[in-house]
């Protein structure tokens, strides 16, 4: 184990004594309106955004509104109420002529006017650098984590990456607050994990635990690193902490924490030579 405290920095603290108790919010298939409502918006990577009305009871629903498939990967959507939008997150990207980049900007954010039910419609894309792996809202902040990976048909020196981008939410628009590189490609799949700390004083930190592997995918890594970003600034502003490498592979996200200013971290191994599987506390 790991001291968190011990990689601070004081504009890390003095951001965690600014900050409040931000609320946590998980992406998914769909998400329910505003209270009262009776809204339910669903995606669909064939149908494409739909919104569905129950107004008449469970048992009669009715389509309102629908946008249809943008032809690309959505699998992660959100719902800003106070907006009264929907931000969801393609995680491949390809343009209206069928081209896809490599080596730069590989998804999107495409945010859903839904401030009319019956007519929603997209009101703006935001590219995101790389392929997105894993993402949360934390209070009025949109945290993504992607991995940019060079075409591998060309003759070139260029390594993948790992990269966390912060969005904020609080105006009309979406804008792009920081990005900072991690030591590797984030490991895609939900196992990004985010722990909020409460301070003694009653203030709160936030911190971002990213699983890295040089394949982006982690499932035979006989290693996985994992990085910690203090989020704790309420407007966005993000920066790396510490770095520390655990003994085979992470499955998911619970298998993080961070308690008494220490990381821990749960990990799955095979022993060599053997069919059997062990876990190793690091």
């Amino acid at each position: 184990p790991m001291p968190v405290s011990a990689m601070g920095s004081p504009e890390s603290a003095r951001s965690a004594k600014r900050g409040g108790a931000r609320q946590e919010q998980e992406s998914d298939i769909y998400k329910v309106g505003k209270a009262g409502s009776k809204l339910l918006f669903l995606l669909n990577n064939s149908r494409g955004l739909q919104v569905v009305s129950f107004a008449a009871g469970a048992d009669s629903p009715e389509l309102l509104g629908r946008v249809k498939a943008t032809g690309n990967y959505p699998e992660n959507m959100y719902y800003d109420e106070k907006n009264d939008r929907l931000l969801v997150l393609a995680r491949l990207y390809y343009s209206d002529d069928g081209s896809y980049n490599y080596s730069d900007v590989q998804s999107r954010i495409v945010v859903y006017d839904v401030s009319k039910p019956t007519e929603p419609s997209v009101s703006a894309e935001v590219p995101v650098k790389g392929s997105i792996a894993d993402s949360r809202i934390v209070g009025d902040v949109l945290y993504v984590a992607s991995s940019i990976r060079p075409d591998s048909s060309y003759d070139n020196n260029e390594k993948a990456k790992g990269v966390v981008t912060s969005y904020s939410l609080s105006g009309k628009t979406i804008k792009e607050v920081e990005s900072a590189e991690l030591s590797l490609p984030a490991v895609y799949g939900e196992n990004m994990n985010i722990q909020t700390i409460e301070n003694a004083n009653g203030t709160y930190s936030y911190y971002l635990v990213a699983v890295l592997s040089e394949t982006g995918w982690g499932w035979g890594d006989r290693k996985s690193l994992v990085e910690v970003v203090d989020i704790s600034d309420a407007k966005g502003k993000i920066k790396s902490v510490m770095t520390v490498s655990a003994k085979g592979f992470i499955r998911e996200r619970s298998q993080t924490l961070i308690k008494n200013n220490t990381l821990i971290v749960t990990s799955n191994y095979q022993v060599e030579g053997t069919a059997a599987g062990a876990r190793d506390i690091a």
